[in-house]
């Protein structure tokens, strides 16, 4: 998956694209790519950044706010 299909996702996909994200996010390498990607392009859709920063910050990633 690529970062702008991620990101795609992350912001506009389904309900079961956000479980299997979820379940990706199990994965540290996964989660700071998200991290990171939604720390890039936070202005593109701020409440979906917010909401996912939330999540992973909840798994205990370390997450800029």
């Amino acid at each position: 998956m690529t970062d702008q299909e991620l990101l795609h996702l992350a912001f506009n996909g389904s309900a079961e694209d956000w479980q299997r994200i979820h379940e990706y996010c199990q994965d540290r390498v996964f989660a700071t790519r998200l991290i990171w990607l939604l720390e890039e392009h936070e202005s593109d859709n701020p409440a979906a950044a917010a909401a996912w920063k939330e999540y992973l910050g909840e798994l205990g990633y370390a997450v800029a706010s």
